[in-house]
């Protein structure tokens, strides 16, 4: 069992053109390495909008089988939403197991400087932090000095 968390504030934006190099390159790292919260995904498995080819003349061809981009976002236990050029990280769903940072660490070089805050189960807080291209967890301290 993880630890409970709660998102409190923050966002983490990624430019669209990078999204297709974030989802092969964690379908990459799917193949032979796990998160303790995912099995992962193959990149041929989502539904990147790039498929303008014509199926009619494919019997077992079904549009349905392919995930969306927010499908795998859920999955990966992160709520995404499209705006203007931009996907937007903008809320977490589930427990903190422990190799967030392995995951953010992979897509951090790929989105824009931004931050997801958190509270745990045991009052503490904690913002995971992506800047120039690199992730950094930090942890708030409370000082009566």
């Amino acid at each position: 069992m993880g630890y409970c968390i709660s998102h409190e504030e923050g966002t983490i934006k990624i430019k669209k053109e990078n999204m297709k190099i974030i989802l092969q390159t964690l379908s990459d790292y799917f193949k032979s390495n796990t998160l303790r919260w995912v099995d992962g995904f193959d990149i041929n498995e989502i539904d990147l909008g790039t498929d303008k080819e014509d199926h009619s003349w494919d019997d077992d061809y079904e549009e349905d089988e392919l995930m969306s981009i927010e499908d795998v976002w859920s999955d990966l236990r992160y709520e995404i939403k499209e705006e203007d050029n931009f996907y937007i990280i903008t809320d977490f769903l589930g427990e903190k197991y422990g190799d967030d940072d392995t995951f953010f660490k992979i897509i951090a070089p790929y989105c824009e400087d931004g931050f997801l805050q958190f509270s745990g189960e045991d009052g503490e807080h904690f913002r995971f932090i992506i800047k120039d291209g690199e992730f950094e967890e930090k942890t708030a301290s409370l000082d009566w000095e």
